[in-house]
């Protein structure tokens, strides 16, 4: 887990830095939160992908397996709430990642072909670099 925080961390330092990103990085009981002027989006980090217990502002960051995109896949409405991002991400290649917002993917995708948009996102996020 703690490679996923380190990534994170990273990231959105980069973001803000780099990008002009107008948020404060700060660890709130054990947890990143990204502060915004006008609202807070909470950021955590699992190794194994589980359901969401909120639905305010949340950012999940996950490894990049074969098991965490099952989940996503079987439990998917349970993730189309507004407001939330997963990245999955391989912390040994960090300039690798897939930044996905099921709410917004479920009104664009059809269900049957939820599996292969994924799966073929996946793979096209993660293997640019061979």
């Amino acid at each position: 887990m703690e490679r996923l925080s380190q990534w994170a961390k990273d990231y959105f330092t980069y973001l803000k830095s780099a990008m002009g990103k107008a948020y404060e990085i700060l660890e709130v009981n054990g947890r990143l939160e990204l502060r915004h002027a006008d609202y807070s989006e909470e950021i955590i980090c699992m190794e194994k992908l589980k359901k969401p217990t909120k639905a305010n502002h949340q950012i999940i960051i996950t490894m990049n397996t074969k098991q965490n995109l099952s989940t996503l896949i079987k439990d998917w409405k349970s993730f189309c709430i507004p407001n939330l991002k997963l990245y999955f991400v391989n912390p040994s290649k960090p300039l690798l990642k897939l930044v996905l917002s099921p709410f917004v993917h479920d009104k664009v995708c059809e269900p049957k072909n939820l599996a292969r948009s994924l799966k073929s996102m996946i793979k096209a996020a993660f293997e640019t670099s061979k």
